[in-house]
């Protein structure tokens, strides 16, 4: 799979999870939707400035939009076993602030993916 076939399809698979009409997203990084639809169909490409304009209405870091599920699974199995080894260390105050930390996260607009 090319650079920009990673692009187009993570592009359209968030857009699509997220609830958002090309139309919708187009607006909000003041592109036009045809653009978005060549965007997502891989026949053509976007400048890094659109690039990170998109990934902030995505709500995601630019790098996720050239991260595939293979990768990004991986990944997050790494992360999880980082972060699950820190709380192992934890003791109870710790934990309770930690899960606090994580309850008020739940609740912002990141969270709520």
């Amino acid at each position: 799979m090319s650079l920009l076939e990673i692009v187009s399809s993570k592009i359209k698979f968030l857009r699509k999870q997220r609830g958002l009409t090309q139309e919708q997203l187009a607006e909000m990084v003041d592109l036009q939707p045809n653009t978005i639809s060549y965007i997502e169909t891989g026949r053509g490409f976007m400048s890094v400035e659109n690039l990170e304009k998109v990934a902030e209405a995505l709500r995601v870091h630019p790098s996720e939009l050239y991260i595939t599920s293979d990768l990004a699974s991986r990944e997050n199995q790494k992360l999880k076993e980082i972060i699950l080894a820190k709380l192992n260390k934890f003791d109870t105050r710790e934990l309770l602030f930690f899960a606090h930390y994580l309850d008020l996260y739940s609740e912002t607009d990141y969270g709520k993916d």
